[in-house]
């Protein structure tokens, strides 16, 4: 049943653009954001590559570890090492997600989606 209403998510952004219904397009395109599935080819053949883009920034953004809370790239405290090391990049080890689960409906992304793709809507 997932996929029918990943692909009814993913119409009604497309409906939203193609006939400029605006009320449905900020809800859509968070709900999008909220789905497990990360964006893919039939997001692009749907929605074009720009929005399928701005789409995956949404997504990936906002990140944080589920352990240590959010996650600032040049500074990230590893288990075992002092406080304030600076490591370029993240271990494997270390867990990257988007703020909130994939698919959490409690996880908002409205804001960030309206200052991505600049809707005031």
């Amino acid at each position: 049943m997932e996929p029918l209403l990943a692909q009814l998510r993913l119409e009604k952004v497309a409906l939203s653009q193609e006939y400029e219904v605006t009320e449905w397009l900020v809800p859509g395109l968070v709900e999008l954001a909220r789905r497990a599935e990360p964006v893919g080819a039939e997001d692009v053949r749907r929605l074009g590559l720009d929005t399928a883009l701005k789409l995956a920034e949404v997504r990936e953004s906002s990140m944080s570890n589920p352990r240590t809370g959010p996650v600032n790239m040049t500074r990230i405290q590893i288990f075992g090492h002092p406080p304030g090391m600076s490591i370029p990049d993240p271990p494997e080890s270390t867990v990257m997600t988007a703020t909130g689960p994939r698919g959490a409906t409690t996880c908002d992304f409205t804001d960030r989606v309206r200052k991505v793709f600049g809707l005031t809507v």
